[in-house]
């Protein structure tokens, strides 16, 4: 809650406006996507995202507002896809973060929620994995074994 507040002082800062409008759904939001990155994609790319989109990640996500999907949907979606293989869901999560990571700069969600899911669990990483910085002295022993193996 704290970390929202803090978004929407920082909107009346920069002078804009406090609270958001309703998110739009995925389903009309990939849809804009689409449509304004036409001229910035290949065709290729475009088919792409097209396809994955309207055969594995709309029919599943499209109802949800972009502001209420969670990595556990997006977990969902992948386990779901157990007909393909490795790369092709690997593809579907692409496609689905680069349409996500379109609605953070658009300001209409905050974070992707495709974003490590799966691998923070396997490395035990937490959202917010504090920096353990060297101490004084070990940064003064490391400096030392440096030069005495590296000359300097």
């Amino acid at each position: 809650m704290a970390k929202l507040l803090r978004a929407e002082l920082k909107r009346r800062d920069d002078g804009k406006p406090i609270g958001r409008p309703a998110a739009p759904t995925l389903n009309v939001f990939a849809e804009q996507w689409l449509t304004n990155e036409r001229n910035n994609l290949r065709p290729s790319t475009l088919k792409f995202y097209r396809d994955n989109l309207r055969n594995h990640v709309l029919p599943v996500l499209g109802t949800l507002r972009l502001s209420a999907i969670r990595r556990t949907h997006v977990d969902g979606l992948m386990r779901g896809l157990t007909a393909l293989g490795p790369l092709a869901r690997q593809g579907v999560r692409r496609t689905l973060s680069a349409c996500l990571a379109a609605a953070i700069d658009e300001e209409l969600i905050e974070l992707n929620p495709c974003r490590a899911t799966g691998r923070r669990k396997a490395r035990g990483l937490t959202a917010k994995s504090e920096p353990d910085p060297l101490t004084r002295e070990e940064a003064r022993l490391l400096a030392d074994t440096a030069r005495e193996h590296f000359g300097g």
